[in-house]
């Protein structure tokens, strides 16, 4: 059996978590201050961006959305009522944003490139070999229905807890696990499939 799950593993320079903002900020936010939504940019653009990036492993469409959540987080903030965690509320917006995305074309980029291969002390052919599979997995993650692609990515590749994600999603956690394990059949059949041929 093939597990999929340390294929998808990419390297990044720095892994920003969604972390919590300090509550006098985001009534600063509520009440029009406009530096202290700058701040609350700057502590969540990061991994607005990531996960925009990683719905549409685009860079340019992940910029786009980023812009697009954060207008919207502007737009709402004061509906925002503190009965859950601002990240929560934050993610809610951002899967349900990235769900609703059609691009208009269908090219994509990869969400790693090796730079240096010597660093990884591998000649350049396994280099090649290593980025095309890297590059199929992240096309049959965008292949996953809507619903199964956003409890996969917010569970294996950021890495959050199934309650966070159950209440992103507003599904139980045993919804959240049977998705996520659908996720990985589908991906574990398809890859299986692809090494073979």
């Amino acid at each position: 059996m093939v597990c999929v799950v340390p294929c998808l593993k990419f390297r990044e320079p720095e892994v920003i978590a969604m972390e919590e903002i300090d509550i006098n900020l985001l009534r600063a936010c509520q009440q029009g201050d406009v530096g202290a939504f700058e701040r609350l940019f700057q502590t969540y653009r990061e991994p607005v961006f990531r996960l925009a990036f990683r719905f549409t492993g685009n860079r340019d469409d992940a910029e786009d959305l980023t812009q697009d959540i954060f207008l919207k987080v502007f737009e709402r903030i004061g509906s925002f009522r503190c009965e859950s965690s601002f990240a929560t509320w934050l993610y809610r917006l951002a899967v349900n944003t990235c769900l609703n995305f059609k691009r208009d074309t269908k090219h994509a980029e990869s969400l790693e490139v090796i730079d240096d291969w010597q660093e990884y002390e591998l000649n350049p052919e396994e280099v090649c070999e290593r980025f095309e599979l890297q590059q199929r997995i992240e096309a049959e993650i965008a292949t996953l229905p809507k619903a199964l692609k956003a409890a996969f990515i917010l569970v294996v590749l950021e890495e959050m807890p199934y309650r966070d994600v159950s209440e992103i999603l507003g599904l139980s956690v045993d919804a959240i696990r049977m998705r996520v394990s659908r996720a990985r059949k589908i991906l574990r059949e398809k890859l299986l499939r692809y090494l073979e041929g």
